[in-house]
């Protein structure tokens, strides 16, 4: 595909690897969104695959501070929340800690995920679920809560509702998810176009000198 054609109406396409309780997956949606503004006259296609960084998490999930506690320090909590919140500040981003009660296993909030549609109402269901968690402090555990921040992000509320009371797509996603730990091991993960890769969380900048590579092995 070449830019031309970007620019024409097919969408250059973008796959983020992330998970929805990863401070640095939100960061990296912020600074990518920057780095796609760089480039006005092409259109984008965001493919969110769906990744647990803790899928043994039990399903109801852990308490915030229980799940911070494991393996941490005071100090190296303190610091690190410190780090995140400078890094989101920079991008407009208020992480409200204090909000959050628990962790959720995200397993159900990836299925939501993996089942919008089209696009443009997936990529606004993953920001409503990383605003929610990160912002509100809402549960995204809870498949009411996720029914009703589904609808908000323009999702008919019946078919959230449905995904939920079936599980015949249960072995689907854990297959996907299988499949990105083997690809991935580090979220964010970035892949541009066919094969320009950035790993973990890097900088705006970086970002886009991948987008500026990848759309220059297109052309």
């Amino acid at each position: 595909m070449s830019a031309t054609a970007a620019t024409l109406g097919t969408p250059f396409k973008i796959a983020v690897f992330a998970d929805i309780t990863c401070p640095w997956c939100y960061l990296g949606k912020r600074r990518l969104e920057a780095a796609l503004a760089s480039s006005p006259a092409l259109s984008f296609e965001i493919d969110w695959h769906p990744f647990q960084r803790d899928p043994a998490l039990p399903e109801d999930g852990l308490p915030w501070q229980t799940y911070l506690a494991r393996g941490n320090s005071p100090e190296r909590i303190e610091a690190t929340l410190a780090e995140i919140s400078a890094a989101g500040r920079t991008v407009g981003l208020g992480f409200a800690f204090d909000k959050i009660a628990k962790v959720p296993n995200t397993f159900d909030a990836h299925r939501l995920i993996y089942w919008a549609y089209p696009s443009v109402i997936k990529s606004r269901i993953v920001e409503r679920l990383f605003k929610a968690h990160f912002i509100d402090g809402l549960d995204i555990g809870d498949r009411n809560q996720l029914i009703a921040l589904a609808q908000e992000a323009g999702m008919d509320g019946d078919a959230a509702f449905d995904l939920f009371a079936r599980r015949d797509d249960i072995d689907v996603l854990r297959r996907e998810i299988e499949v990105s730990h083997a690809l991935v091991k580090q979220v964010p993960f970035f892949v541009f176009g066919e094969d320009v890769v950035v790993p973990g969380g890097q900088s705006e900048d970086e970002l886009k000198r991948a987008l500026a590579k990848a759309i220059a092995q297109a052309e």
